[in-house]
C-alpha cells in the first residue's frame, strides 16, 4: 500500500501525519542478486570499495538509524498516550551489575510474574535503559534497569522493592500521562539499535494494553475526518521532521471526545 497520510488513534486523541514523499506499508525488500548468489554458494565478484562509497554507506546507515529511532518512539507514545491508566511510574535497577541484556529481561519477566500474581491483570509498559554513569565507574557499558509504567493501586516503594527482588526500586504518581508519554519514550536512545540492544525488544507492555488504530487507506481516513468535522488544511499542520526517507513531515493533534458531527 502506498500512503501520503496516516492517521493514529490513541484513546480520544487523533494524529494525522502528511508525508512529501510516498510511503510504502506492507511490501517486501527485493533480494540484490550477489546476495543471491552468496545464499546459492555461486562465486561473487566483488570489488574494494572506495573510500566516497565508504562514507557514503555510513551516512545511509546513521541515516537509517535515526529514523528507526524516530519511529520507535513515536510507536512508544502512542501506546502510552492510548492508555491514562497508567499512572504509575517505576524505576527498577539491579544491584547486581547485569550487563547482559537477555539475563535481564528473563529476570525482568519472572518479575512481571510475581506482579501479577500479587495483582491480577496488572497492566504496564517498560523500557530499557543502561545506567552510563555507574558504566563509567565499572569501566563497562553499564548495567541495565528499566523504566516501568503501570496501573497498579496505591502500593508503598517496599513493598514493590519486594516483588521486583533484585534491587533499588523508585516510584511516583503520574498526573499528566502526555508528558510522561514523551518523558518515557525519550529513555530509547540510538545505542538501542546497536552493541547489545542490536536485534533486541526495546519496549515491553502486557496484552490487556489498549494498542494505538493506525489508518493507512485513505477512503476510511476521509470518513473518520468527516465524521469528526476535523480541519485538514495543510496551513494548520506543523512540520515535525525531515529525513530522506519521508522528505517533510507535519503532523496536527486532535482530541475527538464529544466532537462528533451530528
Amino acid at each position: 500500500m502506498k500512503y501520503l497520510r496516516k492517521i493514529a488513534i490513541c484513546g480520544n486523541s487523533v494524529y494525522i501525519y502528511n508525508y512529501e514523499k510516498v510511503q510504502k506499508r506492507g511490501f517486501k525488500r527485493v533480494m540484490k542478486i550477489e546476495k543471491i548468489k552468496e545464499i546459492l554458494g555461486m562465486p561473487v565478484k566483488k570489488k574494494e570499495p572506495q573510500q566516497l562509497e565508504i562514507f557514503k554507506e555510513l551516512e545511509k546507515r546513521e541515516e537509517r538509524a535515526r529514523f528507526a529511532l524516530k519511529r520507535t518512539r513515536t510507536r512508544m507514545y502512542w501506546i502510552i498516550k492510548a492508555n491514562p491508566d497508567l499512572t504509575k511510574f517505576a524505576t527498577l535497577t539491579f544491584a547486581e551489575n547485569i550487563l547482559d541484556v537477555k539475563k535481564a529481561n528473563r529476570m525482568f519477566s519472572l518479575f512481571i510474574q510475581r506482579l501479577n500474581y500479587a495483582y491480577p491483570n496488572t497492566k504496564h509498559f517498560a523500557v530499557i535503559e543502561f545506567q552510563i554513569k555507574r558504566g563509567l565507574k565499572n569501566g563497562d557499558g553499564g548495567t541495565v534497569h528499566y523504566h516501568f509504567l503501570c496501573n497498579l493501586p496505591y502500593i508503598d516503594v517496599n513493598s514493590l522493592a519486594k516483588i521486583w527482588r533484585h534491587g533499588f526500586v523508585e516510584i511516583h504518581k503520574i498526573k499528566h500521562i502526555d508528558s510522561i508519554g514523551a518523558y518515557v519514550s525519550k529513555y530509547l536512545t540510538k545505542e538501542a539499535f546497536e552493541g547489545r540492544m542490536k536485534g533486541k525488544r526495546k519496549y515491553f507492555y502486557s496484552k490487556n494494553l489498549n494498542l494505538p488504530v493506525e489508518i493507512y487507506d485513505h477512503k476510511i481516513q476521509d470518513k473518520l475526518i468527516a465524521q469528526y468535522n476535523l480541519d485538514v488544511d495543510e496551513d494548520t499542520f506543523k512540520e515535525i521532521y525531515e529525513n530522506v526517507y519521508t522528505g517533510k513531515v507535519k503532523m496536527k493533534q486532535f482530541e475527538i471526545s464529544g466532537n462528533e458531527k451530528n
